[in-house]
């Protein structure tokens, strides 16, 4: 039983010796293992020191140089600092769990400005709430951006042990801000190049769209320059056969007379009779043509253009509530309208006559009006003679001739006539085309006077006669030649129609007592806007 005993205490003491052994092998390697990582860490020791050692060189360096501070302040990175707003820093205060290089970034801030000031310490580095509070506190205070534009190597230099634990906290500092300027170098030169390209490219198809665009308007001017050159030579074409089939209307009138024809006679033009009851009416303070108005003008223009001696007097109106002056706007826009459709502007003789000329009831019935804001259509008569009242170049008389004085006087006979008592003229002075506009206006008009004085003195009553001036606005004849300018140097006579021969009356009463009648009026309108009598011949 003895040796049972001892036999199992060899073996009990055999186990515990193999856990020993166990144990002192593990002890052994674990102190390995621990050497190695003091041999590593021993390692990384040594290269922190070697870049504070690096750092601390670099700072020296700096204070040597007394520009080192200027190349901050004109550096990108002081730029972008100092471009820093209140807003941007609010975005990173807003943080309640910042991102971890934000935090890191901004803890190596906040050491290098405890060491700038003074401090014996570095502030703690962690994760907490309390450290992020610490840093937000930072971020808000008002000279933040000045103590960072401000901050001076000197100041950080003189704390060698602090700068060393700068350098333990953040190993790899200086590699990655050198790899962060590497980095932002290339992204400049790219988005540089790609800026470049991008302008290049935007200049490439502004010079494209300059030289489609220059294209174009030359196109447009040659095909300009063609419709002018094809309407100039269809108006000369339309002129010449205005001014013959006038001759041989006059002609033909004469010859359908006695073998000898007087001087001078009424001659009355007629529109057809379902075009007698044309009036346009437009709405109220509105000088606009209605849109009903074109189906009724272009049968009226379509009967001018067959018959070019037919002269059309256009009369517009107001409700005596309304603006005078809407009664002229009318009737141009409705002359504006005949011309566009292409009546000639010799053919038409346009007023406004205000609230002056009423009607009735009854008209306004035949008229199919529902107000006095109208404009009216009238076929006028003219005063014809067998010899043409002309005129000398810059001459304010007639052309001195027996066969002139007798047409003068066959004029205030017709005029004297019980028949044609109430007759009233407008005597229309014209000229060639040399001289100025206002000039012409106003030769034209001093001949249209001169025949009124002469008809006065054959004892034409002055109330009776309504001189005008239209200048070189509406030759019937070629002024390249001299026949045709001796044609153009006239003075013709139109028939006043009766029911607007008191308005008129008026208008010249107006004149004669230091007001602007008619003539004075319309020559002083056409010698300050001479290109409106080629749109529109006032009457």
């Amino acid at each position: 039983m003895r040796v049972a005993a001892a036999t199992d205490a060899l073996s009990r003491a055999e186990t515990k010796a193999a856990e020993a052994e166990n144990a002192v092998s593990e002890y052994i390697k674990s102190q390995a293992s621990a050497f190695k990582e003091d041999a590593r860490m021993a390692t990384k020791v040594d290269a922190a020191t070697a870049e504070v050692d690096q750092a601390r060189h670099r700072l020296q360096e700096l204070n040597e140089q007394p520009t080192a501070q200027n190349a901050w302040d004109g550096s990108a990175n002081a730029k972008a600092l100092g471009a820093l707003t209140d807003r941007d820093l609010n975005e990173v205060r807003k943080f309640s769990k910042p991102p971890h290089v934000v935090r890191r970034a901004l803890e190596l801030v906040q050491a290098m400005l405890a060491v700038a000031d003074g401090t014996e310490s570095l502030p703690p580095s962690g994760t907490g709430d309390v450290q992020w509070a610490e840093l937000q506190r930072m971020l808000a205070r008002d000279d933040f951006i000045r103590q960072m534009l401000t901050l001076k190597p000197a100041a950080l230099s003189a704390r060698p042990h602090l700068l060393t634990e700068i350098g333990e906290r953040w190993p790899s500092l200086q590699e990655a801000a050198a790899v962060a300027a590497a980095n932002d170098a290339r992204l400049d030169a790219k988005v540089a190049a790609s800026m470049a390209a991008t302008a290049l490219d935007g200049l490439r198809k502004s010079l494209e769209e300059a030289e489609r665009l220059l294209s174009s308007a030359i196109e447009a001017v040659e095909r300009r320059r063609e419709r002018d050159a094809k309407w100039r030579e269809g108006q000369a074409e339309r002129d010449e056969a205005a001014r013959r089939a006038a001759q041989a209307e006059i002609e033909r009138d004469l010859a359908s007379r006695t073998a000898r024809p007087p001087a001078a006679w009424l001659h009355e033009h007629h529109i057809k009779e379902d075009l007698s009851a044309v009036a346009i009416e437009f709405a109220t303070v509105s000088a606009s043509l209605p849109a009903d108005a074109s189906n009724s003008l272009a049968k009226i223009a379509s009967e001018l253009r067959s018959s070019v001696t037919l002269r059309l007097h256009i009369a517009g109106h107001v409700q005596p509530d309304e603006d005078a002056r809407l009664a002229s706007q009318r009737a141009m826009n409705v002359g504006g309208l005949l011309i566009a459709l292409g009546v000639l502007p010799l053919q038409l003789r346009a007023k406004g006559y205000g609230a002056r000329a009423p009607i009735g009831p009854g008209e306004k019935r035949r008229l199919g009006l529902k107000s006095l804001r109208r404009v009216t259509l009238h076929a006028l008569a003219e005063v014809r003679t067998r010899t043409p009242c002309e005129f000398g170049p810059g001459e304010l008389a007639p052309l001195e001739s027996e066969a002139v004085r007798e047409m003068v006087r066959a004029v205030a006979a017709l005029m004297q006539l019980d028949e044609h008592k109430e007759v009233r003229l407008s005597v229309e002075g014209h000229s060639d085309d040399h001289g100025s506009a206002a000039e012409n206006v106003r030769i034209s008009l001093a001949r249209a006077n001169a025949v009124c004085r002469q008809l006065e003195g054959l004892g034409v009553d002055q109330a009776r006669l309504v001189p005008h001036g239209f200048g070189a606005a509406f030759p019937i004849d070629d002024n390249g030649t001299e026949d045709g300018r001796q044609h153009n140097r006239r003075v013709e006579f139109l028939v006043i129609p009766t029911c607007f021969a008191a308005a008129v009356r008026s208008d010249a009463t107006a004149a004669s007592t230091g007001g602007r009648g008619m003539g004075e009026g319309l020559s002083s309108h056409l010698s300050n806007r001479p290109g409106v009598a080629k749109v529109l011949r006032l009457f």
